[in-house]
């Protein structure tokens, strides 16, 4: 059992623990997380812990935060570190989700985009929604649905910027069975 000294938090991973994870001896992770705490923090000891083993006796490890723990899984795992690399540099290149509000112009330029782009999307769903009670009209009129039908619904979604239905009208009515 890991003993915790008093004082330190309680929201660690013993080395113990990350041996059992890895697969490692835990000797062997002692060394590596002695090397990793001092190249980060020149000292480990304030991470030091006591446990006992089978045999009664008080021994070393050592117990990690959150941080500490994944830098010193990532260097187990080659895979992990290049998802950690690359989640980071979306991270990095992903625009800011609110704007600078110290900047009087950019805050109100990042709403009336927000504001532009949702009423182009609702004026999209409303002409597709006309193309689609047009064309359901037109089958229930004539009991089926032309190609002709669906291809003369299209002049409107070219407005809208919607790529046209022409190319899969001319495929196979999807309201008409295969012949």
């Amino acid at each position: 059992m890991v003993t915790t000294p008093p004082g330190a938090d309680p929201q660690t991973m013993s080395s113990l623990e990350i041996a059992e994870l890895t697969g490692k001896e835990h000797f062997n992770v002692m060394r590596d997380i002695r090397v990793m705490l001092e190249a980060l923090h020149g000292d480990g000891s304030k991470f030091g812990l006591i446990y006992r083993d089978a045999m009664n006796r008080e021994k070393p490890c050592y117990g990690l935060p959150y941080d500490e723990t994944i830098t010193l899984m990532a260097g187990y795992d080659a895979a992990l570190r290049f998802k950690i690399v690359r989640r980071w540099r979306e991270l990095e290149q992903a625009k800011p989700a609110l704007p600078n509000f110290s900047n009087p112009a950019e805050a109100p330029r990042a709403w009336a985009e927000r504001y532009e782009g949702k009423q182009k999307a609702l004026a999209q769903v409303a002409a597709m929604s006309l193309i689609i009670s047009n064309c359901l009209a037109a089958a229930q009129t004539h009991g089926t649905l032309s190609h002709s039908t669906i291809a003369s619904s299209t002049s409107l979604m070219d407005r809208v910027g919607s790529p046209s239905m022409t190319s899969v009208a001319i495929e196979r009515d999807p309201l008409t069975p295969p012949i």
